[in-house]
């Protein structure tokens, strides 16, 4: 069997190839490394309780919105934030401190998808008659799975409806300015389960 060439003249089976002692013990510490890498960021990092002000614009710098987010937390281990590119870039604030993050939109609300737009008429759906502009709604898609859909547009019988969140698809930025900041306690860390995200997109 052929195997990778190294110092040393023993060879070892590791995954179906065979590796020298030179390349074994390299290999090894490598994902030694990588694990505690890993193990560090994902459940040592230190978390914080913080409260911001953020200015919330898209890709052209035009103001979304404004708010005041209170008593969030940064980081929980192990979960999926909201908006992936927000969180990292509030690592370690400082009160006081002003940040802009700039989060591409895969990294924020994902790409548009235009096989979560359809259209119904009124009558399919019910109490279709009150149903205004903004409305949400929770239908079954083609595969049977419930979503929340948005109303986009009424023209007559003809409901347009929409499960993209309105931002997807957009580059944003956060202009955060950090009002408060401390190390979560060990009772924080257990009670939260979604890292901070501004209030309005909650």
């Amino acid at each position: 069997m052929d195997y990778i060439p190294g110092y040393g003249s023993s060879k070892t089976l590791v995954s179906g190839v065979r590796f020298t002692p030179f390349l074994q013990t390299y290999f090894f510490r490598q994902l030694r490394s990588w694990t505690i890498h890993f193990l560090f960021e994902e459940f040592f990092m230190k978390a914080q309780i913080i409260s911001f002000h953020c200015v919330l614009k898209n890709g052209l710098g035009q103001i979304i919105n404004r708010s005041f987010t209170r008593d969030v937390i940064t980081h929980v281990a192990g979960a999926s934030p909201a908006i992936p590119g927000l969180p990292d870039g509030l690592k370690n604030v400082k009160p006081g401190e002003r940040r802009k993050i700039s989060v591409k939109a895969q990294e924020a609300f994902g790409m548009y998808d235009p096989a979560l737009a359809r259209q119904a008429s009124r009558k399919s759906l019910a109490p279709a008659g009150t149903l205004t502009l903004g409305d949400r709604v929770q239908l079954a898609d083609s595969f049977g799975d419930f979503r929340l859909y948005r109303v986009t547009k009424i023209i007559g019988d003809l409901i347009y409806l929409d499960a993209n969140h309105p931002l997807a698809g957009q580059d944003l930025t956060f202009d955060v300015h950090v009002v408060d900041a401390r190390d979560a306690s060990p009772e924080e860390l257990l009670e939260s389960s979604v890292p901070a995200i501004p209030t309005f997109l909650q």
